[in-house]
């Protein structure tokens, strides 16, 4: 993920928080101890996957977020990760900001139940 890339996903995410685009919850239900909740995010630009997990029935991290070109991002691996808490190792070649899987709604009643 270039730093553009982590931009343009952060904008949209806040931009949804905030209102200015319409989520859908897809599939998952915070009720359960934890598993995946999926998010659609409308935009002008098409339509974002987000792919949430969660733990203990709060939001712990993204996991994964696909825009509307079908380009993907996944964190899912936090397993060997660097010790700088603002990075995390994808693979042995892969190094990319945390900013994007550790963010997190301000406004959580816009994304469904839980918090």
């Amino acid at each position: 993920m270039t730093e553009n890339e982590e931009l343009r996903v952060l904008d949209m995410l806040a931009k949804a928080d905030a209102g200015e685009h319409r989520i859908e919850a897809v599939s998952g239900d915070f009720r359960l101890r934890w598993g995946n909740y999926v998010f659609k995010v409308h935009t002008d630009e098409g339509v974002w996957v987000v792919v949430v997990f969660n733990d203990c029935n709060s939001w712990d991290y993204i996991d994964t977020v696909t825009d509307p070109s079908g380009q993907s991002w996944e964190w899912a691996d936090y397993n060997g990760a660097p010790s700088d808490p603002l990075l995390i190792l994808i693979d042995d070649d892969h190094i990319i900001s945390r900013a994007v899987a550790d963010w997190a709604p301000k406004n959580h009643a816009r994304w469904g139940p839980g918090e």
